[in-house]
């Protein structure tokens, strides 16, 4: 419920400063990968384009909502933005491109079967996290992530969208 009203805080700050800035602008960042499963097998390609789908899935069920834009932002300009990857960087690369919100995103691969996901969004102006989820899903297939990623989307979604007086299309 505090991040719920914390959300809400953000988003009337945007729409009071006018309508031109009434959208919240989400740069939804690139999903990373943490695997201590001690798994013999390489999956790192599997992984890669697992991370890809979900990021891109996030930005674009986010993206379709009233009062809301998102930009999906690759690795390659994170990196190239951002070497060190440290998080005032990335901050400063979000705010240059006009978002108000960072949806980051990590998926933790606890063993063969368990596999976790914390997702953050974060305002670029107070640098607080104000909407926060963590979420297990079991095995590590394609159709498992997809079923994580829609799930997750469903989540911001509801979250965001429960939450905040964003404008509706004319």
């Amino acid at each position: 419920m505090v991040a719920a009203r914390r959300v809400m805080i953000a988003v009337l700050a945007l729409v009071a400063a006018g309508p031109a800035s009434a959208a919240a602008v989400i740069a939804v960042y690139p999903v990373s990968f943490l695997d201590t499963s001690n798994e013999q097998a390489d999956h790192k390609a599997d992984h890669d384009r697992r991370q890809r789908s979900m990021s891109t899935e996030m930005a674009a069920a986010l993206g379709h909502q009233p009062g809301v834009s998102a930009q999906i932002e690759t690795s390659e300009a994170m990196h190239a933005g951002c070497p060190n990857n440290d998080a005032e960087c990335q901050l400063a690369l979000a705010r240059a491109k006009n978002a108000t919100l960072i949806a980051v995103t990590t998926v933790h691969k606890v063993s063969t079967l368990i596999m976790n996901v914390v997702t953050r969004l974060v305002d670029t102006q107070s640098n607080r996290t104000i909407w926060a989820r963590d979420l297990s899903f079991r095995d590590d297939s394609d159709e498992s992530w997809a079923r994580a990623g829609r799930f997750l989307a469903g989540e911001i979604h509801d979250g965001l969208m429960t939450s905040l007086p964003l404008r509706t299309p004319n």
